[in-house]
């Protein structure tokens, strides 16, 4: 008997380990987010991160977004969402049957002290919004959305992220907008791979998106995949020199390893 005891002890242990954590309210102090709370189930319209206050994301926490909702930050607030090989940080819809555009956005306004790294986001509306922020986005994958990543007016560093299967992959909004995108796995969304608009008056900007995989080494293939709006006269995106291949790099234990392969 004592031993059953302790087995159904152990039990309700493991399964309190894990339990849903509803998101009503705005975040209005630093916060951090750990992977006994997991899943966060996003419920509000708008759940704001407020000035001055950082949201903390542990590696291999899952956040769930009801329809139509979005955790944003307010001007001087940051999210820090930094996973880890294996334990990836997801952004994900809260349904069994996910669809694109069933969530709104991780939206950063004015927010250049976040950073996110091995994440993932999927099923948004934009995923991953970043506004009037020169942060860094690292080692994070953005699919089934309509706009992966959205740079309004922001020039974040995007560096080996794998942006695949949305209906545009980055999209750049200026004229202030000015991201590098670099080491990336850039193709497979439908529409287009970058879309850049808003760039209707000098001087001429330069989009630095050198140094990426297009899912193609062909020039004109690539240059294809790039819709710049017929308004935007004074923008060009830069993608020579391209990859020839699936970008790759060195794991710490020395080996090399293809990064985010399909």
């Amino acid at each position: 008997m004592k031993t059953l005891l302790c087995v159904l002890a152990v039990l309700a242990m493991a399964a309190a380990a894990f339990a849903d954590t509803y998101i009503t309210e705005n975040v209005s102090t630093n916060t951090t987010w750990d992977l006994a709370g997991s899943p966060y189930i996003i419920q509000g319209i708008i759940i704001y991160i407020m000035s001055a206050s950082t949201l903390t994301i542990e590696p291999g926490v899952t956040v769930r977004f009801d329809e139509n909702t979005q955790l944003e930050t307010e001007g001087g607030s940051s999210i820090v969402a930094e996973g880890s090989y294996g334990n990836e940080i997801l952004f994900t819809w809260n349904s069994g049957s996910p669809a694109v555009d069933d969530w709104n956005a991780v939206h950063l306004s004015q927010s250049p002290a976040s950073s996110f790294s091995c994440c993932v986001f999927e099923y948004g509306e934009y995923n991953l919004y970043i506004e009037q922020s020169d942060l860094t986005v690292s080692h994070c994958t953005s699919r089934n959305s309509f706009y992966g990543i959205t740079c309004a007016n922001a020039s974040p560093q995007v560096e080996s992220c794998d942006i695949i299967d949305n209906w545009r992959g980055i999209g750049i909004f200026g004229p202030d907008a000015a991201p590098v995108v670099h080491d990336c796995n850039l193709y497979a969304n439908s529409a287009a791979n970058v879309y850049v608009a808003g760039y209707t008056e000098p001087p001429m900007a330069t989009i630095d998106a050198e140094n990426n995989w297009w899912g193609t080494d062909v020039d004109a293939e690539i240059a294809n995949t790039i819709d710049i709006a017929s308004f935007s006269l004074y923008v060009e995106v830069d993608y020579d020199p391209w990859l020839h291949e699936v970008p790759v790099e060195a794991s710490s234990w020395g080996r090399v390893k293809a990064m985010f392969a399909r």
